[in-house]
């Protein structure tokens, strides 16, 4: 078993252990139907474990992109599709949009994704 492969199953063990359950909502590129002239996306939901932390107030002072109320979400990358900025978190039964994904990588394989989400 490769040390990613390991990274992998570590890091989607400690979400499903301590983290929360959460509903991503992942939110399909708009299309246009040309005889109708409406645009419509597909959205499909996955659930999973994450932590959810709020940001330090370090972060909120030295990175502009992060606002006050903006939550941190750590997920495993394990079994999922990558979310996008398009997509939907809710947590508690409260939407959030994605902002942002970070990526924590072993080589060239993803192993778990950061998420700054943020109430709508």
């Amino acid at each position: 078993m490769s040390l990613t492969t390991k990274l992998r199953r570590t890091s989607k063990r400690l979400a499903d252990k301590f983290g929360a359950t959460l509903v991503l909502t992942y939110v399909s590129a708009p299309t246009l139907d040309a005889a109708t002239g409406i645009v419509t996306t597909t959205e499909t939901t996955a659930t999973v474990r994450g932590i959810v932390e709020n940001y330090s107030e370090f972060d909120l002072l030295t990175d502009p992109a992060i606002e006050a109320g903006d939550l941190k979400v750590t997920i495993s990358a394990q079994g999922i599709t990558e979310p996008a900025p398009e997509d939907r978190v809710t947590i508690d039964s409260v939407e959030y949009d994605v902002i942002d994904v970070t990526h924590h990588e072993s080589g060239t394989t993803d192993v778990m994704y950061e998420l700054q989400v943020r109430r709508p």
